[in-house]
């Protein structure tokens, strides 16, 4: 008899060890999918980001350019009249001499 039953204890134990190893492993691998989700959602977050900044720049490009195109167009617009009033002036001066 005892013999029997330190057999059943010995089985128990090693059903109880294989059960914890099996606990153990299926921890191990919820951790690990837990911390790919965390590596990819942290992943999409970098790229959201590098995207929204990639837009800021784009903005900040085309409004700077559009200054430069009003600059421009208000420098044009200043010599045109510049030298039209230039012209009458010449016109004005020769009519009085």
């Amino acid at each position: 008899m005892d013999e029997n039953h330190y057999w059943c204890e010995e089985e128990e134990e090693e059903e109880e060890e294989e059960e914890e190893a099996e606990e153990e492993e299926e921890e191990e691998e919820e951790e690990e999918e837990e911390e790919e989700e965390e590596e990819e959602e942290e992943e999409e977050e970098e790229e959201e980001e590098e995207e929204e900044e990639e837009e800021e720049e784009e903005e900040e490009e085309e409004e700077e350019e559009e200054e430069e195109e009003e600059e421009e167009k208000k420098k044009k617009k200043k010599k045109k009249k510049k030298k039209k009033k230039k012209k009458k002036n010449f016109r004005v001066h020769h009519m009085f001499i």
